[in-house]
């Protein structure tokens, strides 16, 4: 993008994204990025993630988690498509929709709301959350299983079961 250009964001409180309500102006007074950005979230997207090695989750448990998946632990609500994830549709989700530990975060965001994690090769992305509050997909699965606001009522094995379909994603 020819590295000229400030990115500035008015609904980002001052000293957090400059606040002067001027997005993406060099100091001649052009804007050299912002028509760049879909095509550079199209070449994203489009970036395919590596598939999971040979032998590092149990096929037959990752079969059975699928169903869960898109089942009972209704995963696939906002974790769909070909990406696993409702962000490529522009959702955003309210802050008690994200069981991350780190809830300050959402309140530094301009929008106050989270974008659904694409899933495609998270296996390979501990830890998990922005925050990193979740070491393992066990823990990602867990605190899931566990939220007070809507747990998933997952047993032991299905937990399990769903952590193997994410290590195959």
């Amino acid at each position: 993008m020819g590295g000229h250009g400030t990115f500035l964001d008015p609904r980002l409180p001052q000293g957090k994204g400059g606040g002067t309500g001027v997005n993406n102006i060099g100091a001649d007074g052009v804007d050299r990025v912002s028509a760049h950005l879909p095509a550079l979230q199209e070449y994203q997207y489009s970036i395919d993630a590596p598939a999971a090695p040979a032998g590092s989750y149990d096929g037959a448990a990752a079969a059975r988690g699928q169903a869960l998946f898109a089942g009972k632990a209704n995963c696939a609500s906002c974790h769909s498509g070909a990406l696993f994830t409702d962000a490529t549709e522009g959702k955003l989700h309210p802050a008690n929709a994200s069981v991350a530990a780190d809830k300050v975060y959402i309140t530094l965001s301009a929008t106050q709301q989270w974008r659904t994690s694409p899933l495609k090769g998270v296996w390979q992305h501990a830890p998990y959350f922005h925050d990193g509050s979740a070491a393992t997909l066990a823990d990602v699965v867990a605190m899931y299983n566990d939220n007070p606001n809507r747990p998933l009522h997952l047993t032991e094995r299905e937990q399990a079961d769903l952590v193997e379909y994410l290590k195959s994603l």
